[in-house]
């Protein structure tokens, strides 16, 4: 899908999503012990509200330049996208406020318009996703036009003929749903150069990820930080002593476990990967955010 150009003084539709506050979830759970403790005088109680203000501070900073812009705009929570996941696209830009949790969860949802993070509270939040903060906003979005914009690639996935509609930005796991079991399963990979390796294998689970998602979780297992540009995905068979990440064009893995399960880009996104479901992961859409990652992936050697 071609990607929509940019516009500042003709734009007329943006979409910011936002996120709950740890505070604003704790303090409604119908979990007694729950409610204690984030209302209680604890350094990380305190700590989560203080958060929670800044947070709220930031998502009226952004709906306020908005306005004062004449910009027409529309707020949804997070958890709720799926619901108007049809209108994404009828906006100009879409904005995601709070951290790269949320970031992740609105590129599911973004196929031909730009995505612009803004970190709600950059105390507690590294949110290599956002370039934009509180103090910040007004500047980046008044010269967006000007701004520099990243494509990066995402992965499709395909699970026993039928496409997910999620597109992952960073990486995926598969894995059994008990933490403590190992997945069994057959891997297929294919080389840069047209072949293919299968093997199988039992693990801890198969880690994915895309070239943006090389600084994540892949990161912390010991992958190699890839080129944004890279269009190949690098894969990681957790548990085993000695085994190396590896580069593939594309995978194809079948369960051979009972209890398995595919995430997508973290915890929230979960489907059913049962003995003899087949999963085939190859490259999707690109994204296009706003800002240059560049300068962030300078942390990671």
């Amino acid at each position: 899908m071609a990607i929509k150009p940019m516009r500042v003084a003709n734009m007329k539709n943006v979409l910011v999503v936002y996120k709950k506050s740890k505070y604003e979830l704790y303090r409604n759970s119908p979990d007694r012990g729950v409610r204690d403790f984030i209302n209680g005088d604890s350094e990380d109680a305190i700590r989560a509200r203080k958060s929670h203000e800044e947070q709220q501070k930031t998502l009226e900073t952004v709906v306020g330049t908005l306005d004062r812009a004449g910009v027409n705009h529309k707020e949804a929570y997070r958890a709720r996208l799926v619901d108007i996941s049809g209108e994404v696209e009828s906006n100009d830009l879409a904005i995601a406020v709070g951290g790269d949790g949320t970031f992740l969860e609105v590129s599911h949802y973004v196929a031909g318009i730009p995505l612009l993070g803004v970190n709600s509270d950059s105390g507690t939040s590294k949110g290599f996703y956002c370039i934009a903060n509180r103090e910040s906003f007004a500047a980046v979005i008044g010269g967006i036009d000007a701004t520099p914009k990243t494509t990066v690639g995402r992965i499709e996935l395909i699970l026993d003929g039928k496409r997910l509609p999620e597109l992952v930005l960073n990486d995926i796991l598969v894995a059994h749903t008990n933490p403590a079991a190992m997945m069994w399963y057959v891997l297929t990979a294919a080389r840069e150069d047209g072949a293919s390796d299968e093997k199988r294998v039992k693990s801890s689970g198969l880690l994915v990820c895309t070239a943006a998602g090389s600084t994540a979780w892949m990161y912390n297992e010991g992958g190699i930080v890839m080129p944004l540009g890279s269009s190949a995905m690098q894969y990681f068979s957790r548990g085993i002593r000695g085994e190396k990440t590896a580069l593939a064009e594309g995978l194809a893995v079948k369960s051979l476990t009972r209890e398995g399960a595919i995430y997508v880009d973290g915890e929230h996104i979960k489907y059913e990967f049962t003995i003899g479901s087949i999963l085939h992961v190859g490259k999707g859409a690109p994204l296009t955010i706003v800002g240059s990652l560049e300068e962030k992936r300078r942390d990671y050697a």
